[in-house]
C-alpha cells in the first residue's frame, strides 16, 4: 500500500484498519474466514485463537483471509476472499488498486457535496429575499390603504 503511495492511519487487533489515500481515510477490515463447524465440538482445553474474545463461539479457523472495503463506495461492498485455489499474493494487487481508487472518489464526492450545499444555501439566500420582498410589497400595500383611508375620509368631510 504505501509503495503504491498509500498510508495506514491506524490499524486494530480486530482487524480493522484505515488507509489515508490522497487525504482521505478508506477503512477496511482484515479478517480470517471463519466457518460454522457444528459437527466437531471443540474441546474445552483447547484454543485455536490466541484472542478469543474476538471471535463467536461456534466457528473455526479457516486458514483463509477475507479483506472487505468498509468505507461506503458507489457499486456496493467490495470483499476479496482467499481460497486454496487464490492465494492473497495474487489478490493483493486488485486489493490495493481499489484502495487506492477509493481516495479520489471520496475528494470528488465531498466536492459534489460541498456544490451541492452551496447551490442549497443560494436556493435559501433567494427564497428569504423573495420572502423579504413580499413583506415589504404587503408592508408597503398596507400603508398605501391606510392613507388612502385616510385621503377619502377627509375628503368626504
Amino acid at each position: 500500500m504505501e509503495a503504491a503511495g498509500g498510508r495506514i492511519e491506524s490499524a486494530i487487533i480486530t482487524g480493522k484498519v484505515t488507509f489515508l489515500i490522497a487525504g482521505e481515510k478508506v477503512e477496511c477490515s482484515i479478517v480470517e474466514k471463519m466457518r460454522q463447524s457444528l459437527l466437531v465440538p471443540r474441546e474445552e482445553g483447547t484454543k485455536w485463537t490466541a484472542y478469543p474474545n474476538f471471535h463467536q463461539n461456534g466457528l473455526t479457523s479457516s486458514g483463509f483471509l477475507r479483506v472487505t472495503i468498509t468505507t461506503y463506495l458507489r457499486g456496493g461492498v467490495k470483499e476479496w476472499v482467499e481460497t486454496s485455489s487464490k492465494k492473497m499474493g495474487a489478490l493483493m494487487p486488485e486489493i490495493v488498486g481499489r484502495i487506492m481508487a477509493a481516495g479520489p472518489i471520496l475528494i470528488e464526492w465531498e466536492r459534489e457535496r460541498k456544490e451541492e450545499a452551496r447551490k442549497r444555501a443560494e436556493e435559501e439566500e433567494r427564497r428569504q429575499e423573495r420572502r423579504r420582498l413580499k413583506q415589504r410589497d404587503e408592508h408597503r400595500w398596507g400603508q398605501f390603504c391606510a392613507i388612502a383611508t385616510d385621503w377619502q375620509e377627509r375628503a368626504g368631510c
